[in-house]
């Protein structure tokens, strides 16, 4: 069982099918193995996790009774609430010592392959194919979380670890994945990495005087703004934001003045379904009403919170409110554990992340947050 966890972890950043297969075989040996076989009294200490987890994985399906999508898909959003099902398994395994390392280690493993690759394409060494292309190029947000999540995770190894040689491979590493993340185009990347740099900087440095953190901070800050890719993608920010504000028609044609206005719509559909909202597969039809002209589907607001009060309403932000709230509670009770500081910085992470993509629906990070949140936490 816990291999099929480590290469899980591992296809994380190898691609979507790998990804899909090695869970649905995670879950195949979870079910068929018996290891979903626990006595109560130790189901009963799981129940506040898992009741908001269960509750959450329904909701999708429940909405059906309300969505006004006439002939609803199972195909994405209905099919990926599988993903937290992966909770459940994990929660199963009882992790001896060092196996947590593994968990990490497989995941980390598998980001730097495809930073290697991503570097190999950049210079020339390796032929950009459709794989490539997709994942790096067309799907270079999830790619630039994981690689923040590595990050973190490296530096708390490197905090963990008393050998010399092991923290100067950590620190390269750290530095490899700055550099990759410096020439990525995913700016959600850049606000993790800022999100999570006191994390970082902490593991690396050790307790230090406030003011040593903070320069530890800045640095990192500063590492990644001397990259031409990352001041380039800043500065359309604002100048794409300034555009929305004069012609929003025109400027849906740009990335940022496409955002703002499905977060328009989103907000617009939640006023008028505050409470259940549109249900599942409802959103797009829901823009279709309010921006009549539109010459696509839009099928998400590019934002998850925007998503789920559209979606799902006040009953939705309620669930999922909750449910983050026991993550992060758990996550920040133990993050001084492997097993804490690997669900904590992938909440930080998918959080930020969050803001700009309906990050807990994609393959990637969908399944990378339900994984974590059912590790075991005790010990």
């Amino acid at each position: 069982m816990i291999w099929l966890v480590c290469l899980t972890l591992f296809s994380l950043s190898v691609g979507t099918a790998p990804t899909s297969a090695s869970s649905v075989l995670m879950l195949a040996a979870c079910l068929f193995g018996g290891c979903w076989h626990q006595d109560r009294d130790w189901w009963r200490q799981q129940r506040p996790w898992l009741i908001p987890v269960l509750l959450v994985m329904l909701l999708p399906w429940v909405s059906l009774l309300w969505t006004i999508e006439a002939a609803p898909q199972l195909f994405p959003y209905l099919q990926r609430t599988y993903f937290w099902l992966l909770s459940f398994a994990t929660a199963c395994l009882l992790l001896p010592k060092n196996r947590p390392e593994y968990l990490a280690g497989s995941f980390i493993a598998g980001v730097e392959l495809t930073a290697v690759v991503f570097f190999c394409v950049l210079t020339g060494l390796i032929k950009n194919s459709k794989l490539t292309e997709y994942f790096l190029f067309r799907g270079y947000i999830t790619f630039s979380l994981l690689l923040v999540v590595a990050t973190a995770l490296l530096s708390f190894w490197f905090r963990q670890s008393e050998e010399r040689r092991k923290r100067y491979l950590f620190l390269g590493l750290i530095g490899f994945n700055l550099i990759a993340l410096a020439l990525l185009k995913g700016r959600s990347g850049y606000l993790a990495l800022v999100v999570v740099a006191p994390l970082v900087a902490f593991n690396l440095m050790g307790k230090q005087r406030w003011w040593i953190y903070l320069s530890g901070i800045l640095t990192l800050i500063v590492v990644l703004a001397l990259s031409p890719t990352v001041r380039q993608r800043i500065t359309l920010i604002a100048q794409e934001t300034t555009l929305f504000s004069a012609d929003a028609t025109r400027a849906r044609a740009t990335s940022i003045g496409k955002r703002l206005m499905v977060w328009e719509g989103g907000v617009k559909i939640f006023q008028e379904h505050p409470v259940l909202g549109v249900g599942i597969d409802g959103y797009p039809v829901a823009m279709r009403r309010i921006y009549p002209d539109l010459n696509e589907t839009i099928h998400n607001p590019h934002n998850f919170y925007i998503y789920v009060a559209a979606s799902y309403g006040l009953l939705g932000v309620a669930l999922y409110g909750w449910l983050w709230f026991i993550l992060f509670q758990r996550a920040w009770g133990h993050r001084n554990s492997w097993q804490g500081f690997m669900l904590l910085s992938t909440l930080l992470v998918v959080s930020i992340g969050s803001l700009t993509e309906t990050t807990p629906l994609q393959p990637q990070t969908g399944i990378l947050l339900a994984i974590m949140a059912g590790l075991p936490l005790e010990g």
